[in-house]
Formats: structure tokens, sequence, C-alpha cells
């Protein structure tokens, strides 16, 4: 019986250490957005507990406790990845640009996987939301990560970076729990651990890479230079072991 409590009582003394470093340091109101999705998640995760608690995790209460919170989560997700847009291009037309060609691409992929998923039979609202927002979190990582990866000229700094990381690992965190959900009645335990240790990994990173204001730093022209030649470098010597 240990177990069961122990576990969700690390996560939100992690999620508590986040938003009180956040405070101390100064970063909360910096990220604002970012904390506010912290303190969503541990009154969320608090909500799930009294409840399992008060009804049991079979019960319609919880049923409703644990899907209903969890409906904004991935809405945070998304608009935190759309805010590190923001953040790393500047409060220009470059960066309103991106964050419009982002949001394009993304519904244009998303919009036949929805229709495929909301017309499935025998599957609930809460399971065909969290199908399709799944994917589109991971549509919004791997281009958030692609937009930053190609910006030669600009240094997100170790906040930001950490943000992202953690936020992709919470997607990731969520397309397991999301299989741990189909696989509740077997014995399929393995996924109870890899949850369990995602999430704390992500809450971590969370807490070393916003310990203090690491903001966004312009690289100098001579520098960013020397950084591609040394990435093309780098590419070429990793072309030549892969031949071999």
């Amino acid at each position: 019986m240990s177990g069961p409590v122990v576990f969700p009582a690390i996560g939100q003394a992690l999620l508590l250490l986040v938003i009180v470093r956040g405070l101390y340091s100064g970063t909360f109101p910096r990220y604002l957005l970012f904390y506010l999705y912290m303190c969503y998640v541990l009154l969320a995760a608090l909500s799930v507990d009294v409840s399992q608690i008060l009804y049991g995790w079979r019960s319609r209460e919880y049923y409703f406790v644990y899907h209903i919170p969890n409906l904004l989560a991935p809405l945070f997700q998304v608009a935190i990845l759309t805010e590190i847009l923001y953040r790393v291009f500047g409060n220009t037309k470059l960066a309103l640009r991106r964050i419009i060609e982002s949001v394009i691409l993304v519904l244009t992929i998303a919009l036949p996987v929805a229709w495929k998923v909301f017309s499935l039979p025998n599957v609930s609202i809460f399971e065909r939301y969290h199908a399709v927002m799944l994917f589109v979190q991971m549509l919004a990582c791997v281009i958030v990560l692609r937009r930053i990866v190609g910006q030669k000229d600009v240094d997100p700094g170790r906040n930001l970076r950490g943000i992202l990381v953690g936020i992709c690992l919470l997607v990731g965190l969520q397309g397991m729990n999301f299989a741990n959900y189909f696989f509740k009645e077997t014995s399929f335990m393995i996924f109870s651990f890899s949850l369990q240790f995602v999430y704390f990994v992500a809450l971590a990173v969370f807490g070393y890479t916003l310990w203090n204001y690491d903001p966004v730093k312009i690289v100098r022209p001579d520098i960013a230079d020397r950084l591609d030649h040394v990435s093309k470098e780098v590419e070429k010597a990793v072309r030549g072991l892969m031949s071999r």
C-alpha cells in the first residue's frame, strides 16, 4: 500500500519545489504561463488523490475528477510551446509569421486525424479528445524543436530549453498514460513504473533548468558562424563514421 501513496507524494513535492523556487528566484513572473500550468497540475493531482481516497478509483466520481481537469492540460502545453516560439523569435513580424505557419501546419495535419478519431464507435468523448490532442501536442513539439534548432543566431537560454524538454517528456508521458489506460485491466504493471519515472524526470528537468533566470540571448554573428562551422564538421564526421 505504500507505493501508491508515496509516489504521488513525491510528484507533488517536486511540483511544489518548482513553484516555490520560481517564486524565490524571480522566474515565476517571467514565465507566468508555465508556472500557472504547474499550479494547475498540482491542484489537479491533489483533487485526484482526494477523490480516490473518498470514492475509490473505480467510482464514477473519480472518473470525472480524473478526466475533467485533464481537458485543459493539453491546451496549456500547446500554449506554452507557442510562447516559446514567440520568446525565441521576439516581438516581431517574423515571430507572428512563424507562429501562424506552425498553427496552420498542425491543424492541417491534425484535422483528418480528428475526423477519423471522432467517427470511431464505442469510444468515450474523453478518449477521443485525448487521442486527438496527443497528436496535436506531438506535432507542436516537433515543430517548435525544429524551429529553435534552426536558429543559429539565438540562444534560447537554459530556462526555455528546460521548459521545452520537460514539455516534450510530459507529452511522451501522456502517450504512455493513454496506453496504460487501455491496459489497466491487464498485467502490464510496467506502465505504472514508467509513468512515474518519466513524470519525475520531467519535473526534475523543470526544477534544475529553472533554478535561476537564464533568458534568451542573441548570439554574435561571428560566434554563430563558428557554431555553424562546428556543427557542419561534426555532421561530416558522423557521416564518415556511419559510412565505414
